[in-house]
């Protein structure tokens, strides 16, 4: 393979490898709105994955830019856009998110608060018991 056709297939391969991060970004926005927690594990271990692969496509990249005397820069700058919308929407995400966790914080505090009023009201209402003492006389 010519130097040429293999920074196009390291460039083709970054570009897809951001439009799949693009991609599951947005469907985990999605499953957070829903609260579809196991989805959201899902699609975040395969954005792990994802990452190694990114890594390792920009790793070589560099490494064929610096042999075929190309900037690397430059080849970085074409996708700047995508990479602030990537950075946009995993900001998004981590905002739902964050929403999302204190409103169940609160949630959780009412329930824990109307636990203990039930539990004051069970109390009042409860007929009183004898003591052990009064029940042998």
């Amino acid at each position: 393979m010519n130097d040429k056709s293999s920074l196009t297939r390291l460039r083709s391969a970054l570009g897809t490898y951001y439009e799949e991060w693009r991609v599951l970004t947005e469907a985990e926005g999605i499953a957070i709105e829903a609260g579809e927690w196991v989805e959201v594990e899902k699609l975040q271990e395969t954005k792990r994955q994802l990452r190694i692969f990114i890594e390792g496509t920009r790793q070589e990249l560099r490494g064929e830019c610096q042999r075929c005397g190309v900037s690397a820069r430059s080849i970085q700058q074409e996708y700047l856009p995508l990479i602030e919308q990537l950075l946009a929407l995993e900001n998004r995400n981590s905002q739902t998110l964050a929403t999302r966790q204190n409103a169940s914080f609160s949630e959780q505090q009412q329930l824990q608060q109307t636990t203990l009023t039930l539990h004051q009201i069970r109390q009042a209402y409860a007929p009183a018991r004898p003591s052990l003492w009064e029940s042998y006389s």
